[in-house]
This record gives C-alpha cells, structure tokens and sequence, in this order.
C-alpha cells in the first residue's frame, strides 16, 4: 500500500536555525487533521505515496504526492492564514506585532503542474518547464472534486532523474578552454553562455524563447530547428543542443 510520510525539512549546511519546510506538524490539531485528510485523499485517488510537509512556523503546509511521475507536482494545500494583509505605511515591526495578533482563518487549495492537467489553460502561474494551477477551494472534498474534473489520473512518462542529472553533469563539468589572449570568463561566455549556470537554465532559456516567438511572432518550431537556433545563440555541440531541445519539447504546452 502506498506510504503517507512526514517531511522533517532541508538540511542547508552551516545553518543551524529552524529546517525550511521542517514544521513536521501544524500549528493546531485542526490543521493537522486537516493536511492528514488530504494526504489519504491523494493517496486514495492517485494511488501512491504522499508527503506531508508544514513551513517551519507550523501555520502553513500541505500534502504532495512524490512518486517518480508527479514528484511535487500535484498537491492539496492549507494553512491559517491572517484576516488582514499587510498595507503601505506600516512597519516591519509594527505589522509583525499587529500579524501575530491577527485572528487566523483555514485557507485551502490545489497545486497542479501543467503536465497533470486536462486543459492545460488552467496552468496559469509559475514560468516555463513550471507552470502550475493554483486554485483555492474550501474542503478536501472541494479538492477531489477538482482532480475529478480536471487533472489526469495517469501521470506522463518524464525524462528520468538519472538522464536529468547525467545531461547536468555534462555541462557543469565541462572545462572552458580560454582562446589565445582571451580571458577565462570570457572563453565561459563564448563556449556557454547560460550553459555555465545549469542544465535547468539551459531548458528554460531555451522554452522562454520558444514560447515567446510562437505566442507573439507566430513561429512554428520543430526540435532540429530550434536546436539549430540555440547552437547558433550559444555554441553548443548538436548533441548538446538536442539533448536540451528534447526535454523543452516535452514540458511544452500542447496546442491544437
């Protein structure tokens, strides 16, 4: 039977205050027995594993499920949450003090990444190779009621975490060779460009260009012509180029 875990938090090393994401439980009972109820909710739905997770504060947290397919990308939020918002003109200091005064109410909702979703349309925050649906709801049941109508029971085949880290590794590693009177820095410039960051940047480099150009020049990409225009950009090995192509084909948003 799939598991229903409690997330103790990262561990950032030389820091020795509170875990983020290291709350383990909530604040109240109430709001335990709440995040519990969406993780059975989850587990019973998708049939996998869980993960109940709570901010260091304990106010806020929610329950994900994290099997291979839909690691951190479909969840059932909540929190207590304060019946005021900040306004301009009041202090750090002040409005913390009027904060931890603040009645708090339950607020819910559901976080689905775009690959999960029927109608991809609704995948209206985050950015490229991110984007998420974020939409409030009022109990458990209000949740499971919106899986129902709009979120893909079968999950999609990704790229698996050993192919994603090899690619990584590929260009972090890389030694930047200096040309004759060029600086290192330079050479790292010219050879990478964004490649020097990560292999994530490198994806979303690439998506952000392509999703702009369709959405407001009308292009029309196909994975040997885009891989063509970021070799070109940033001199990059075709196999390279490809390799990143690739997995920016697959977390784009399917039109038509």
């Amino acid at each position: 039977m799939p598991k229903i875990t409690r997330f103790s938090g990262v561990v950032v090393p030389g820091w020795h205050g509170p875990r983020p994401g290291g709350g383990v439980s909530g604040v109240t009972e109430d709001l335990d027995r709440v995040v519990l109820e969406a993780a059975e909710a989850l587990r019973a739905w998708f049939g996998a594993d869980v993960e109940v997770r709570f901010n260091s504060d304990h106010h806020s947290g929610g329950a994900f499920v994290v099997d291979k397919e839909t690691q951190d990308e479909v969840g059932i939020t909540a929190g207590l949450y304060p019946t005021e918002l900040w306004s301009e003109g009041v202090t750090a200091a002040d409005w913390r003090r009027k904060y931890d005064a603040l009645p708090r109410v339950l607020g819910m909702g559901v976080f689905v990444g775009v690959d999960h979703l029927l109608d991809e349309s609704l995948a209206t925050q985050g950015t490229f190779g991110a984007s998420y649906a974020l939409v409030a709801v009022n109990s458990v049941e209000a949740a499971v009621a919106w899986f129902e109508a709009h979120v893909k029971r079968e999950r999609t085949k990704r790229y698996t975490a050993e192919e994603l880290a090899a690619w990584k590794t590929r260009f972090v590693t890389e030694e930047f060779v200096p040309r004759k009177g060029e600086g290192r820095a330079a050479a790292k410039c010219r050879r990478a460009g964004l490649l020097s960051a990560s292999f994530y940047n490198c994806i979303r480099h690439v998506g952000s260009h392509a999703e702009y150009t369709i959405k407001y020049e009308g292009a029309s990409w196909t994975e040997e012509s885009l891989a063509a225009w970021f070799r070109a950009e940033k001199s990059v090995s075709e196999a390279d180029a490809l390799d990143v192509v690739r997995v920016v084909f697959q977390l784009m948003p399917r039109r038509g």
